[in-house]
């Protein structure tokens, strides 16, 4: 069991790799004003429509993207259709080339404003020798490509809506144009396009080909991801009741947490959420943290894993180990060891502080740090594990206690007092001893290196 998720999430490294492109175009283009790669101010502009609602719109569909993804995750599709958001991977990084590239050919010829000013000259080289919108295309490439990046259904929308805004943006600085520069935007009009390079068709086939060609592919992978993704509903957010109508599998994969840390099992089957690679050895060989004795490096990194055959825990047990032999070439033999340990006892019956669940509250849940300890309708063997994880030592329970408790103290992060307060507030004594214990050691796999 563990805390819930309530949090940033940027380990997947698609949410990462966009965070990175937002913030380098933002700054690149801020640079560009800094630098004077703008029009001065002119008298008469166009209306302030622009900034009160496409700008707001702009920044809004691309922040709320970011915050979908990483914060709210409302309408994200999570690790599902990874090679679809690969795509707006590519449309970011085509958007932002092209921003920067038509930037500079317009130099001081650029302005957010439908505006002429004197010494104003129509740009027709670099880029704009090939197409009239470069920068529009850039800025759609980009209204789309980070939504996609970033998983958002909802920004994705927001980004179709704003683009929509963006062809009206067109018309009107058209018009505009072939005001200013009549008969020299007509001939540029008629050499060139849009959006789209004026091909010839024998080229343009070919491109319409390549593209259908690359969709059916980003199509093909994008459906054989979804169906390996359809049973991973228990990943999304832990709750052992998904463990009965799941299909019967083990699985391990990277965690989609960043926050999250939790595990339980329920009618001989296991889940776990943000699990690091010594819990999961700790589950499948069923072992405690104290008793996992790695001799070689252990993978770091977090990850979700589920066990639900119905042929019970034992089996469940077997295929995890199994699977973590595939999946990082480690196993665990079993060994028994004399060692100092420490034996929990009762001293006391009915101390104030040990108190059997009444079923006042629904669910169990536990919460604790290094200097408190806060569980309801938990066993014993949860605050053992937590006694070996504060003590760094083997803690055998011979108390009796069978029953849930509802148990909650502080303690000053010392072993002298937690051990007192075990005795005041629970009635329970640690002794040290001397006894054999059954260790896990983690070596390498056969043939693994």
């Amino acid at each position: 069991m563990g805390e819930p998720e309530i949090g940033f999430r940027i380990e997947d490294p698609i949410v990462l790799g966009g965070i990175v492109a937002l913030l380098f175009w933002l700054c690149s283009e801020g640079l560009l004003q800094l630098l004077g790669f703008r029009q001065p101010k002119a008298e008469r502009r166009d209306s302030l429509w622009w900034y009160c609602c496409h700008v707001p719109a702009l920044y809004g569909a691309l922040v709320f993207s970011l915050l979908d993804a990483t914060l709210l995750h409302w309408t994200t599709v999570g690790t599902a259709l990874g090679s679809v958001r690969w795509v707006g991977v590519a449309l970011v990084a085509v958007g932002i080339i092209i921003r920067l590239v038509s930037r500079l050919a317009l130099g001081k010829q650029f302005s957010v404003h439908v505006q002429t000013t004197p010494g104003h000259r129509l740009i027709t080289t670099g880029i704009y020798r090939f197409i009239r919108h470069p920068l529009y295309l850039g800025l759609i490439c980009l209204l789309l490509g980070f939504p996609l990046c970033f998983g958002s259904v909802a920004g994705l929308a927001c980004g179709l809506v704003v683009a929509a805004t963006v062809l009206h943006r067109i018309r009107t600085e058209e018009a505009a144009l072939a005001g200013w520069f009549p008969d020299e935007y007509r001939q540029y009009q008629a050499r060139t396009h849009k959006f789209i390079p004026a091909w010839t068709k024998a080229q343009t086939a070919m491109i319409i080909g390549a593209v259908l060609l690359l969709a059916a592919g980003i199509a093909t992978i994008a459906v054989k991801e979804n169906a390996a993704h359809r049973h991973e509903a228990w990943r999304e957010k832990f709750d052992l009741s998904v463990l009965d109508p799941v299909p019967p599998q083990v699985s391990i994969l990277p965690s989609i947490h960043s926050r999250m840390h939790w595990d339980g099992s329920r009618n001989g089957k296991a889940l776990g959420l943000g699990q690091s690679v010594p819990d999961l050895l700790m589950f499948a060989y069923g072992v405690r943290q104290a008793q996992l004795i790695p001799t070689v490096p252990v993978p770091s990194g977090k990850f979700d894993f589920i066990a639900s055959l119905t042929t019970g825990i034992e089996a469940n047990q077997e295929a995890l180990r199994q699977e973590i032999k595939k999946k990082f070439g480690l196993i665990a033999r079993y060994e028994t060891i004399k060692t100092n340990v420490l034996v929990l006892t009762v001293q006391s019956r009915n101390a104030a502080g040990l108190k059997p669940t009444a079923g006042q509250l629904s669910g169990s849940w536990w919460h604790f740090w290094y200097d408190y300890y806060s569980v309801h309708d938990q066993s014993i063997s949860t605050l053992v594990g937590y006694l070996e994880h504060s003590l760094g030592t083997v803690v055998i329970d011979q108390t009796g206690l069978t029953d849930n408790f509802d148990i909650d103290f502080e303690w000053d992060s010392t072993p002298e007092s937690l051990k007192e307060v075990l005795v005041d507030q629970l009635g329970l004594k640690l002794t040290p001893a001397r006894k054999a214990v059954t260790f896990a050691i983690v070596d390498k796999a056969d043939g693994q290196k």
